[in-house]
């Protein structure tokens, strides 16, 4: 029986500790991307449409019909297709140009459609940071500066990205780990931003940044509907409880909720340059007796 599971998602593996560099010459096309106007793509193509899947389709198809303009005009792009993160780099310029142009209070389906796009911005993103050398984080979270870009959507596409790094990159690093990316109605409608199945477990992982946080992480293995709605720690709890029983309900298979609080610092960026391998905070999520309480709430270290 095939698992399809596993035909439908995508897994993050690590081959070894090698990291790749993005050129000078392609920050130089980022910088000229970011500085033009961009028409968006025509929606009337879509028709009325509430579908996360048809929004990507129609703006990953935008994106790879600039990537050939560019292509065309810059022949040290190369002929990758969206896989060397030099080319991750130009699409995720392009994702936030076309984002600006979708107010989500318009209508409900731009409100998708918005969704849609930040969640194709967010996978490139954390699968970039995960892949380029460490002294180019910083250039890359500083892309903010660059003429045509919104310093307020970078700083929070940069946040969340980083955040779903450092999950990616602790689960991923794991001896008898595997980790899968979401489908864009996993990520949009169920709130889940990675799958993690170690010791024969599935988990839906739910991954926040938070500003100021004093722990590095805080990890929560959510045991069932939290009753309180008072707080960010039990109302994202819920979310993502719900998003997990969704998934197990349609794929007919269990899958355990878990949120994870990534710290990061007041005026900087999250930490990226750990060793992954010392990390111990998932094992205490397979042992839940290790648990404590803060402020009412089980959570690991």
């Amino acid at each position: 029986m095939l698992d399809s599971f596993r035909l439908s998602h995508r897994q993050v593996v690590f081959t070894d500790e090698r990291r790749r560099y993005i050129s000078d010459s392609i920050f130089e096309v980022a910088g000229n991307l970011a500085a033009v106007a961009l028409d968006p793509p025509d929606r009337t193509l879509l028709g009325t449409t509430h579908s996360v899947w048809d929004n990507m389709s129609l703006y990953g198809l935008w994106v790879r019909q600039h990537f050939r303009r560019i292509r065309s005009q810059n022949k040290h792009v190369g002929n990758a297709h969206f896989a060397h993160p030099n080319d991750k780099l130009l699409e995720v310029i392009l994702l936030h140009k076309v984002m600006q142009k979708l107010d989500p209070c318009e209508s409900e389906e731009l409100q998708i459609a918005h969704h849609a796009v930040g969640a194709m911005i967010q996978h490139t993103l954390t699968l970039m940071l995960a892949e380029i050398r460490l002294e180019q984080w910083t250039r890359i979270f500083n892309l903010w500066k660059l003429q045509g870009m919104s310093a307020r959507d970078w700083t929070i596409h940069i946040a969340g990205a980083s955040a779903a790094t450092y999950t990616l990159m602790t689960l991923a690093m794991r001896d008898g780990s595997a980790v899968y990316l979401p489908t864009g109605y996993e990520d949009v409608t169920l709130g889940i931003d990675l799958f993690w199945k170690e010791d024969g477990k599935l988990h839906a992982v739910s991954v926040k940044c938070v500003t100021g946080q004093d722990n590095p992480v805080l990890a929560w293995r959510v045991h069932e509907l939290p009753t309180r709605t008072n707080d960010r720690i039990a109302t994202d709890r819920r979310n993502i409880y719900l998003g997990a029983q969704r998934f197990s309900a349609s794929e007919k298979r269990l899958c355990i909720p878990v949120l994870v609080y990534v710290g990061k610092p007041e005026g900087g960026p999250v930490r990226l340059n750990h060793d992954w391998g010392r990390l111990t905070w998932p094992d205490q999520l397979l042992a839940p007796e290790h648990h404590v309480l803060v402020n009412g709430h089980d959570f690991a270290r």
